[in-house]
């Protein structure tokens, strides 16, 4: 199996796909459904057609970069077991390849292993973008760089929690041994390579950000959505500094862009803070960012209106977080459920438009169990 990241390259227009899985007729061994029409799934084959105006359809080779779109479409979709997901990321690498694009082909390699946690895949990928970086050093280069380092970084930190926690189970089959789980808890510390790795994604970082104005927005918060999605991995007391690292580097980028009406960008700090919040256990330091958090979200909110878009159900759980610390750090039992409501409500009207949202839905159902006493313990 090969390997795919983000792209900006539309999808051909008008293009459809068409899949047959070959041999379709056929049975594994242990079927034993009457009614089964076949679950040997054999080999994937996939065209493309595009239908003019009449309805009329045309055969139509997809370029590297669009199938690698339809690759995410499908494994956002179906998840890294989706098959058809893996054909296409295959059918990219082979496109890039035939066409001679390395940086494409690099690309498809970072965002297959990221999907489909080929680790192997996304190093690949990240040696590329550092033999083109010597040779040049342009802009879209370094942020293929970046992107491709911190995506192997949260595979490291990704694989050694999941590690943890298959031991963790073994080892609460058994009775409770604080040596072993102390011994295990050193599973989750940081790694030398993968602080290596956010040093390289911070140096060419700095380089891209010290000419901010000429740095596309989109680019930027996708550095900066990278940065976060790591980070937020970083979940241990012995990952504290350099977690603080992270979201303190990110607000300094930030701040060298225009993001006073990019409700983007004042979403993301705004997670960012949130972050940091959990950082400290002193309630006077927790407070002075709550409420940097919360202005910053409340103006997100207000430039998504004044430019007519819908909220933005990640801002919304995030605004429902906030308020669940805020109901943490009072004391007034009225001002807890008033917190608490806010947030059951915010979350709940963010999974409306997100249905789909898993964590978010995770937060629902935990809040909507929890009654008004319960409440006042949990928070109080």
């Amino acid at each position: 199996m090969s390997k795919r990241t983000n792209t900006d390259d539309p999808v051909a227009e008008g293009a459809t796909k068409r899949i047959r899985r070959a041999d379709a007729d056929n049975h594994t061994a242990d079927c034993n459904d009457p009614e089964c029409e076949g679950c040997d799934i054999g080999d994937i084959d996939i065209s493309f057609v595009r239908h003019d105006k009449d309805g009329v359809g045309s055969a139509v080779e997809p370029n590297g970069h669009d199938l690698l779109a339809m690759a995410l479409d499908e494994w956002e979709d179906g998840g890294e077991n989706s098959e058809v997901a893996k054909r296409l990321f295959d059918m990219a690498l082979e496109k890039f390849k035939d066409d001679d694009d390395r940086l494409g082909y690099a690309c498809g390699l970072v965002q297959c292993g990221r999907c489909l946690r080929i680790q192997e895949s996304i190093r690949e990928g990240l040696d590329i973008f550092r033999q083109e970086v010597k040779n040049n050093p342009d802009q879209e280069v370094l942020l293929r760089l970046i992107q491709a380092a911190l995506t192997l970084a949260a595979d490291i930190r990704k694989q050694k929690i999941a590690t943890f926690d298959s031991l963790q189970e073994e080892l609460e089959s058994d009775e409770e041994d604080e040596v072993a789980y102390t011994e295990l808890l050193q599973k989750l510390d940081l790694t030398k390579e993968e602080v290596k790795l956010c040093g390289e994604a911070t140096i060419n970082a700095d380089k891209v950000f010290k000419e901010a104005d000429k740095l596309p927005i989109g680019s930027a918060c996708r550095i900066l959505q990278d940065m976060r999605v790591y980070a937020e991995l970083l979940d241990q007391p012995s990952h504290s500094e350099h977690c603080m690292s992270m979201v303190k580097t990110a607000i300094r980028y930030i701040k060298l862009l225009e993001f006073e009406k990019n409700e983007e960008l004042l979403t993301i700090w705004a997670a960012f803070i949130l972050m940091e919040l959990k950082l400290f256990e002193d309630f006077d330091k927790q407070k002075p960012l709550c409420q940097e958090a919360e202005q910053l979200l409340e103006k997100s909110k207000q430039i998504r209106e004044e430019k007519g878009l819908d909220d933005d159900p990640w801002r919304m759980q995030l605004e429902g977080s906030l308020k669940l610390t805020l109901s943490n750090l009072e004391d007034d039992e009225d001002k807890v459920l008033e917190y608490y409501d806010q947030a059951s409500a915010i979350l709940q009207k963010a999974l409306e438009l997100a249905p789909d949202n898993k964590p978010l839905k995770d937060m629902v159902d935990m809040l909507a169990a929890v009654t008004e006493e319960e409440a006042e313990n949990l928070y109080n």
